[in-house]
């Protein structure tokens, strides 16, 4: 029978790659949502990736314009054309706790929890959520970045959190 030791130096190996984010910068310039924005499509982000109960980013047409109206901390409207032609009008109550929808500081977000995606390389024990964050930034453009987070304990014993983000920028439609 063989013993493993495990040395202070992969131990730190090990610790670091613990730690995965990569991030998307940008601040949110208002405080409010609202405003008429030109949609160009996601580029080169999935819609899936864009994950939020107020807009089917697979189902947007190209070159629509999508129309936000905030309503204080409450509610929020979302008017826009889909694939077909037809005008989609949907709406979040932003003290909902079945949407996990936030509103703070100028940013609304998204986040849910969603089933184990992959196999795990090690036991433990793992939560993956995703979600998508809406901000108006410093020149008035809307912003959404959608995320994937995974926390959990490897091999029971070490915390990790591996967090993606991506983004999509609409453009202000001036009036």
């Amino acid at each position: 029978m063989r013993l493993v030791f495990i040395t202070p130096g992969i131990l730190a190996a090990l610790l670091a790659g613990c730690i995965t984010n990569v991030h998307v910068t940008g601040k949110p310039g208002s405080t409010n949502l609202s405003g008429v924005y030109r949609f160009a499509g996601t580029g080169r982000v999935r819609p899936d990736q864009l994950a939020n109960p107020l807009i089917n980013w697979s189902d947007i047409a190209e070159s629509s314009k999508l129309e936000l109206d905030q309503r204080g901390n409450e509610e929020i409207y979302a008017r826009y054309t889909n694939k077909s032609g037809n005008l989609v009008e949907r709406n979040v109550t932003l003290r909902d706790a079945s949407d996990e929808a936030i509103f703070r500081r100028g940013e609304l977000s998204f986040k849910k929890r969603i089933p184990i995606l992959d196999a795990q390389i090690f036991p433990g024990y793992a939560r993956q959520s995703v979600g998508t964050r809406f901000f108006k930034d410093q020149d008035g453009n809307l912003r959404v970045i959608g995320f994937f987070t995974e926390t959990g304990l490897m091999l029971f014993l070490f915390p990790f959190v591996d967090h993606h983000e991506d983004g999509v920028m609409l453009e202000a439609d001036d009036p």
